[in-house]
């Protein structure tokens, strides 16, 4: 299972399958899931450098 990944260039999220930059990232905090494109820099930041785990 991919994640988001980030673009090399502006930093945006994009597919990681395809490459498009028209995506929409999600993240799920103490059980809620809320869009993040509101969020500061820092908490993007924040988001980007977590580390992702696959359940399977």
């Amino acid at each position: 299972m991919g994640g988001i990944a980030f673009c090399e260039i502006c930093g945006e999220p994009v597919c990681p399958v395809c490459g498009a930059h028209d995506v929409v990232q999600l993240s799920r905090i103490t059980g809620y899931i809320q869009d993040v494109s509101g969020w500061n820099a820092g908490k993007r930041k924040e988001l980007e450098l977590r580390k992702r785990y696959a359940v399977s």
